[in-house]
């Protein structure tokens, strides 16, 4: 009774309209559906294909990896973060920061790419799709969401 009632609690706050339009929660939910989404729903069905058995070992070594990079993300929003915050941060702490943000973008950017290049293998596979089809596919779907990113700014991509 009691997970009933933390649940519809829960639910009742999500559902308010506030939160929903929130830029703060909107920049949390954003990279934790892509997360949750890439976890669960691509590496799981993956590992049970390519290990096994052994697929829910490999999820624990995956998770204490994802624990250990975190824990290095919480150190720096602990230790760095206040010093950005700072009236004179140091410039090699500034230059740091733009290249640790730039290799961020390029990270996510290669796993989008990678992503959709697994879902057209997947979408293609069933019908007879080959090496091209899925390489076209790939194009189309990441060509379109640079258009509507273009066009239509986060507020379009997190509509898509």
């Amino acid at each position: 009774m009691t997970v009933l009632v933390a649940v519809a609690a829960v639910g009742a706050a999500l559902a308010r309209r506030s939160l929903r339009l929130s830029i703060r929660w909107r920049a949390t939910v954003t990279p934790l559906a892509s997360i949750i989404g890439s976890g669960f729903l691509v590496v799981a069905p993956m590992l049970a294909s390519v290990v096994g058995s052994w697929a829910p070992l490999a999820m624990v070594g995956i998770v204490g990896l994802a624990y250990w990079v975190g824990s290095a993300m919480r150190l720096v929003i602990m230790e760095v973060e206040p010093l950005l915050a700072t009236n004179q941060p140091s410039r090699s702490l500034l230059d740091l920061n733009r290249f640790s943000g730039l290799l961020l973008g390029f990270a996510y950017v290669v796993s989008v790419a990678f992503y959709v290049r697994l879902m057209a293998s997947f979408v293609l596979r069933d019908i007879g799709g080959g090496e091209a089809a899925a390489n076209t596919m790939t194009t189309v779907v990441l060509v379109s969401i640079g258009t509507i990113g273009l066009l239509r700014g986060l507020h379009g991509l997190e509509s898509l």
